[in-house]
């Protein structure tokens, strides 16, 4: 999980392995809409809930990420001890650093 997203094995041979949020999204609400993307509302990348999770196009997801880039040194760690807190917060075993 280099870039911080989990994974997962898609268990068939040959089909590789797919990022581990989106496996959570289209199980629980189907395919994502062409031309979007998704948004970690939770801003924690190896998140899997999928109420944490919002469809939406490159052009919004960029644009919150910057607005959130803003407030990171207030909200982050704030914003990481409540997810983490949460009921109903899976991740996705990181493997490493970072591992809640």
């Amino acid at each position: 999980m280099p870039n911080g997203y989990g994974r997962v094995n898609l268990g068939v041979r040959g089909a590789g392995v797919a990022l581990a949020h989106r496996v959570a999204w289209e199980l629980t609400n189907g395919p994502i809409p062409d031309g979007h993307e998704l948004d970690h509302l939770c801003r924690t990348r190896n998140c899997v809930n999928p109420g944490h999770l919002e469809p939406v196009t490159r052009a919004v997801n960029c644009a919150r990420q910057t607005y959130n880039l803003v407030g990171l040194a207030i909200g982050w760690a704030r914003d990481r001890r409540v997810h983490r807190e949460a009921p109903g917060c899976p991740v996705a075993a990181s493997g490493g650093e970072g591992e809640y």
